[in-house]
């Protein structure tokens, strides 16, 4: 077939209907979309992926030997047969051009010929393919010959590539990679199969300093991703999102250091570049299948039938066209006609496919929106036609679209409306139209706002405005925290805000973590609740400070991230979480402050949201780990909706609730816990989670729908009784796992959302034993994580062992951010959250949960002052005594919380004793005047958690709400040599520390054996970084 020269792929009149030879009785037109192309093609290889429903196999002889493939002008064009059976065929037909912009252009299949011979092999990839590897049967390369690559562990050569396990990967031959650096393009067709997580396609990195390497992978189930260093220079992730599991896709990326671009194309239908490439990449190893350096984990798992490489930057005209063909099913480049036989009539054009939107899309963009279609044979203009009914019989609008194979419905014609939309192709020959009608819904972003009205009222709500007054060793330990981590880390670390103005700026800040953008919501809401418990003035001014600087950081669009435009929300990282952090913060500065700014930020934020997610839309599983961390924004949705009525901030928060938590992949967590199943057994698992779940009581407080609270109760229940450690912390390698004795990691930001979600569950349920609970978190695990100095936290509290406070995390921390993890911005919440539970009311009046010495407020329905004023030393000591201060006297009901650990429990108002029941409020209803006084008498006797698994024969002990530890600063001796303690005579003898870093409580443990060492509260434990014990022999 040589010598037919460059042959132009022009519509030509003359030819169109003439048969090329009367042998071959049959004929199919392949029409190419060519006059979408912003450039001509030269030399491309269109690949045809044909099965019985395209190509007419019965009709052709059974080897394909009389296969003809003929230009427009009647001259033959070379191809290469991949594979050819009864049923399906893989053609690659090189073209010699494609002229942009000019519609009608096509090539003719020639088949039916049973004298005819087959044709030599002719392969003509052009000379920037260093390899096409065809993957059937073999690792041999089509485009230069040679084996292109090695198969390594786990990977089968069949009529695919099939990578099965970890480690499997194809090892690309050292000479198809030489020389390679300025420009590289890497193809590939590809399924996915697995759930949620990182996979590589390929991988290419340099051998020596400086670091050169690339990955081309996806982050299952939507993103395909790519990132890259030159010269040791980082460049941010690149993720658009247009996969789905188990089916066939492609996906083409270019490196082009000329200008310094990375461009990603997935079937030809999604396109995205940023010009974030630092370099050239100088690749000496390059991997299919798995990740080189530290992507070496990132495992593909599924099938392959074809990768390609070329040492040329590809167009995107051509990127466009050649995952268009590799896409197969959903190609937009081509389109394949139906049979003509020799001497009949030509068929009429058959239907042709719509490609996207997909059915019952609904639309929340306030933009026109895109449609796209395959080509029809012979089309040489599209109409989008808008229908009231699916069956109504004319449009009630028309959108011309030329020659393209794509258009764009105008926001104007269909702004809250239903409709049905189809596409029609005209042609020499008439007309023809789309298989279907699709339903789209434009979203009415002029719907009416009203105040949201609660169908149930929470049992239990924080009492508000003066809140009161904290004093003794808890309020030093706030003020230390105020002191260095809330007023200096502005200034200390000014990346907090920093990184959100350099978002879109070259070079890359580096180290960037996926969670980068919760900085300054975190440090935001610890702030602000901190305030709540203080009102500290210099507090307020640098809160205040604080969220003018981030307002300010907001994009016009409502974007309030770190990440370039190439990767916002939907891009791979935590980018949803990190809004959901920023506007829980702003939302609680409002409350504090009345500052209309903060909850508008919020709002368009929110906007930003429900815009970019919604049915038929992106997924926010694309934070690569099932959408625990983005999805939590349906709990600050719940929130915003409350304070403003806007109808869409609760749409959002219910169709994650109902639709995105169900996704593949995703926790299923509503539909899990009403069907009993316990929290660690979700399909996902992680602590993030715990703030999902916080949209379930706002839900049911709302809407009185009873599974809302049974679902949150259920996953709070079965969480506690998996997961609480001995030391309030929860979880174990920030993971729900079912033992409370599992040795991993205790982080601290599991602590804090567990304790969050905990005062939910109190608020809605008004069991006091909820209470008990927040307090054991709060005074021993999430205490604990905070150093004495206030400075910056340890990550992880473990039962056992030491604390490493601000050092821990350094990865994380952006340049000019020393003092930023995940887990530093976060830690000092849980004291602020004393103003949640510390005082509150309900339906049956006062409930007091803390005790301490403070001065807590309130304001009574008649509008009396009320002052209940605490002098005590609990929780080191068991007694309270609470001075009832008033304007002036009235009957009203006051609850005190009776912790469940305090059996017998002795409580004194006005000199008569009342009967108290452990684990429950002991409701006082009386006429109370200006200086009564409450005497209560807990019971401190000493109690004991025997361990099991791994802390067998071990036991923790407990006095008052305070788990003890040995800790080796106070003892001579070393924790491996501590005696076994006769737990059943043990005694407490309360001792005075007078050096520095002063402890909670310590004490000296005795038994009858003579055993003894000094034990301190755990919050004080590893304080001076010595090794401690909470499970003591």
């Amino acid at each position: 077939m040589g010598g037919i020269g460059l042959v132009c792929m022009m519509a030509c009149a003359a030819g169109a209907e003439a048969w090329w030879n009367p042998e071959w009785t049959f004929r199919q037109r392949v029409s190419l979309a060519s006059a979408e192309l912003s450039e001509d093609l030269v030399d491309f290889p269109v690949t045809l992926l044909l099965d019985e429903g395209l190509f007419a196999f019965s009709r052709a002889q059974a080897d394909g030997r009389d296969l003809r493939v003929v230009a427009s002008d009647g001259s033959l064009l070379d191809f290469e047969m991949d594979q050819w059976s009864s049923d399906s065929a893989v053609l690659h037909v090189f073209v010699p051009k494609i002229a942009a912009g000019v519609p009608g252009q096509y090539f003719d299949l020639y088949y039916g010929n049973p004298n005819a011979v087959a044709l030599p092999p002719a392969s003509r990839w052009d000379s920037r393919y260093r390899m096409v590897m065809h993957l059937n049967g073999n690792l041999d390369d089509a485009a230069r010959g040679g084996v292109a690559a090695a198969a390594e562990g786990n990977v089968t050569i069949g009529d695919v590539a099939r990578f099965q396990g970890d480690p499997g990967f194809l090892q690309v031959a050292p000479e198809k990679i030489a020389g390679l650096g300025e420009q590289i393009t890497v193809a590939v067709r590809f399924r996915v199969d697995g759930g949620p997580g990182v996979q590589t396609i390929a991988s290419g990195k340099r051998f020596h300093a400086p670091q050169d390497w690339f990955n081309f992978g996806l982050k299952t189930p939507r993103i395909v991703h790519t990132n890259a260093v030159s010269r040791d220079r980082q460049a941010p992730e690149l993720n658009p999102e247009g996969l789905s599991m188990g089916a066939w896709h492609s996906a083409i990326v270019v490196y082009d250091a000329r200008n310094n671009t990375r461009t990603i194309c997935i079937d030809g239908t999604v396109l995205q570049r940023d010009s974030a490439l630092p370099g050239p990449l100088e690749i000496q190893e390059m991997r299919i299948g798995r990740g080189v350096l530290h992507f070496d984990s990132w495992q593909f798992t599924g099938a392959m039938d074809e990768v390609r490489l070329s040492d040329t930057a590809r167009s995107d005209a051509w990127i466009r066209a050649e995952a268009a063909c590799l896409a197969g099913g959903i190609n937009r480049f081509l389109a394949v006609g139906a049979p003509e036989e020799f001497g009949k009539p030509k068929p009429a054009p058959p239907p042709f496919d719509l490609v996207a939107p997909p059915d019952g899309m609904v639309s929340r963009a306030r933009k026109a929106i895109a449609v796209q279609w395959r080509p029809s044979v012979g089309a040489t203009a599209y109409a989008i036609c808008l229908y009231d009914a699916p069956d109504a019989p004319a449009p009630f609008a028309v959108v011309e679209a030329g020659a393209k194979t794509e258009g764009a419905i105008p926001l104007e014609l269909v702004n809250g409306k239903t409709f049905y939309w189809s596409v029609t192709a005209r042609s020499e020959t008439g007309e023809s139209h789309a298989k279907e009608r699709r339903k789209m819904t434009f979203y009415n972003w002029n719907a009416p706002i009203a105040k949201p009205e609660q169908a149930v009222r929470p049992a239990l709500q924080p009492v508000r405005g003066a809140w009161g007054e904290l004093r003794g060793y808890l309020r030093k330990r706030i003020d230390k925290s105020i002191q260095r981590y809330f007023l200096e880390t502005p200034e200390s670390s000014p990346a907090i805000l920093q990184v959100l103005r350099d978002r879109d700026r070259l070079p890359v800040r580096d180290p960037l973590v996926p969670w980068a953008g919760e900085f300054a919501g975190k440090y935001l809401t610890g702030g602000e609740l901190v305030w709540r418990v203080t009102h500290d003035a210099l507090l307020r001014a640098t809160l205040d400070t604080f969220v003018r600087d981030l307002i300010a950081c907001q994009e016009p669009d409502g974007y309030l991230g770190p990440f370039p435009a190439s990767s916002r929300l939907t891009g791979g990282n935590w980018d949803v979480w990190g809004h959901y952090h920023c506007m829980l913060g702003l939302i609680l500065h409002y409350e504090n402050t009345a500052y209309e700014p903060a909850l508008e930020t919020c709002r368009r934020a929110a906007d930003l949201l429900f815009e970019t997610f919604g049915p038929g839309g992106p997924t926010l599983t694309c934070d690569g780990a099932g959408g625990q961390m983005n999805m939590a924004v349906c709990h600050a949705a719940m929130l915003l909706y409350e304070k403003t009525g806007v109808p869409r901030y609760l749409e959002l928060a219910k169709y994650i609730v109902h639709d995105a938590w169900n996704e593949e992949g995703a926790g299923k967590y509503l539909d899990s816990a009403l069907a009993g199943v316990p929290m660690h057994e979700f399909p996902q698992h992680r602590w993030e989670a715990l703030h999902d779940y916080q949209a379930l009581p706002e839900l049911y407080w709302l809407t009185g729908d009873e599974k809302y609270r049974q679902a949150f109760e259920h996953i709070f229940k079965t969480g506690l009784a998996g997961d609480r450690h001995n030391t309030g912390g929860v979880t174990s390698g920030e993971g729900f796992c079912g033992s409370p004795y599992n040795l991993g990691a205790i982080e601290t930001c599991c602590t804090v959302a567990w304790i969050a979600m905990a005062v939910d569950v109190l608020r809605m349920t008004g069991d006091s034993r909820v209470a008990d609970e927040i307090e054991w978190s709060t005074l021993n695990s999430a205490l604990g994580a905070v150093p004495y100095s206030g400075r910056v936290c340890a990550y992880n509290v473990p039962m056992d062992g030491t604390r490493v406070f601000g050092v821990e995390l350094p990865w994380q921390s952006p340049k000019a951010g020393p003092d930023l993890n995940c887990c530093a911005v976060n830690a000092y919440r849980p004291m602020g959250m004393l103003a949640e539970w510390a005082l509150m009311d309900g339906p049956e009046g006062l409930a007091l949960n803390f005790y301490g010495p403070s001065d807590l407020r309130a304001t009574l329905p008649s509008g009396n002052f009320i002052v209940l004023s605490q002098d005590t030393n609990y929780p080191v000591g068991n007694r309270v005594e609470i001075h009832v201060r008033m304007n002036r006297g009235e009957s009203f009901p006051l609850r005190l919380r009776i912790p469940e650990w305090s059996k017998q429990t002795k409580v004194r108002v006005a000199g008569q004793e009342l009967d108290a029941v452990a684990g429950a409020y002991l409701r006082i209803e009386r006429a109370w005047q200006d200086g009564d006084r409450i005497e209560i008498a807990f019971d401190f006797s000493p109690r004991f958690w025997k361990g099991e698994q791994e802390c067998a024969n071990k036991t923790s002990i407990y006095r008052g709400p305070l788990l003890y530890a040995y800790d080796a600063r106070y003892n001579e001796l070393n924790p491996d040599d501590l005696p076994v303690m006769d737990w059943n005579s043990v005694q407490f003898e309360d001792i005075e520390w007078n050096g520095p870093i002063e402890p909670w409580a310590l004490a000296v443990l005795k038994d009858k054996n003579g055993s003894t060492y000094r034990v301190c509260d755990f919050s004080s434990a590893g304080q001076t970084g010595n090794h401690y014990r909470s499970w003591l022999p």
